[in-house]
């Protein structure tokens, strides 16, 4: 296995347990929003991770990332990110983007927070 190859499986591993310890995901809710198997997913969280996702994965994991990184931006003190996410939005006609991304929705909770970024949402 290839440095480049560690790095991406570290980064998964990474992602997948700020989302179920920041936003309360389960497995079953990654499984869903990737399209992977739950058990793909377990294994990405595990240390015997090596390898990186399939790369029909990858784009899904990307709006994970997005996410992450926005709410981080958006939301620099701890407990807010989770308060938003747990919130009806007015900007998701008053859903809670939590739901909007176990449906497997992320792109339209990211475009609300990149949105709020550049200053369209205040």
């Amino acid at each position: 296995m290839g440095k480049g190859q560690a790095r991406e499986a570290e980064a998964v591993r990474e992602l997948v347990r700020w989302m179920r310890a920041e936003l309360g995901l389960t497995f079953g809710d990654l499984s869903r929003i990737t399209r992977a198997s739950q058990r793909t997913v377990q294994r990405w969280e595990g240390p015997a991770n090596t390898g990186a996702p399939r790369p029909g994965h990858g784009a899904r994991l990307a709006e994970l990332r997005d996410l992450r990184r926005l709410l981080r931006l958006t939301f620099p003190r701890h407990g807010e990110a989770a308060d938003w996410m747990f919130a009806g939005v007015p900007a998701l006609q008053g859903r809670r983007p939590i739901d909007l991304v176990r449906q497997g929705a992320v792109g339209e909770v990211v475009g609300v927070l990149a949105g709020v970024q550049s200053g369209v949402f205040r």
